[in-house]
């Protein structure tokens, strides 16, 4: 068993169905730290929900292309010219309009998923800011067990982008959250073997997201990366 497979316990049972049995065990009497470890709980809710729907839309939409590709192989069949072009230009533009919804549905949910990371880090920054008594070891494992799980979320979505317009985007709003989530633990009187692995890495991330190291997929990925049908090179009908 690896660092991470036996760190992971241990953070889902800080987050996970645990987080309000996890907040009373801690006696958190600080309303804004409350507040923000629930928003940060609700920011992985939510990085898994969109990407669940992300990969049932592709699924979807690469279907219906399969379908649509089979009925344009049918049109060798029928004899009349006219119908046969009138059938082959409908077919073409329900092609189109089906690979611009694709494109578009990609888009929108990387955008989305790039705003949380962001959203993520202004959360963290304002707990930081202003609650001083996080030194306490338990609040501040609590907090890390929330931020390393909406980290690793978010670099699991990352390795998985084949949008190469949105992953700058995401790997500075990934770096951002792991520099500040480092700061929180510089002010802990514990240390976070966890926090140095990110806080060392992120380097790669700073250049903009050039890529991540393999080791870092190896380890942080929330599963395996394998290759997905939408990943794949949109092909033309005449493949």
């Amino acid at each position: 068993m690896n660092q991470r497979q036996m760190q992971m316990p241990r953070l889902k049972k800080l987050f996970g169905a645990a987080h309000k049995d996890a907040l009373r065990k801690t006696t958190l009497t600080n309303p804004l730290l409350e507040q923000k470890l629930a928003r940060l709980s609700c920011s992985k809710r939510e990085i898994q929900s969109w990407e669940s729907n992300r990969e049932r839309i592709l699924s979807d939409l690469e279907q219906r292309q399969q379908t649509l590709k089979a009925e344009m192989s049918q049109l060798q069949e029928i004899e009349d010219p006219v119908k046969k072009r009138y059938m082959m230009k409908s077919l073409l533009q329900q092609w189109r309009d089906n690979d611009l919804t694709l494109d578009c549905q990609q888009q929108e949910m990387n955008t989305r998923i790039t705003a949380l990371a962001a959203q993520c880090n202004h959360e963290l920054a304002v707990l930081t800011a202003h609650t001083p008594g996080l030194v306490n070891g338990d609040k501040t494992e609590l907090v890390h067990g929330c931020v390393l799980l909406v980290i690793e979320a978010l670099i699991g979505i990352y390795e998985r982008l084949e949008d190469s317009r949105v992953k700058p985007e995401l790997a500075r709003a990934i770096s951002e959250l792991i520099a500040t989530t480092a700061a929180l633990d510089a002010r802990s009187v514990h240390s976070n073997a966890q926090i140095v692995h990110f806080q060392k890495e992120s380097a790669f991330l700073r250049n903009g997201g050039a890529g991540l190291p393999q080791k870092i997929m190896n380890r942080h990925a929330l599963r395996p990366q394998s290759p997905a049908r939408h990943q794949q090179p949109h092909r033309s009908l005449d493949e």
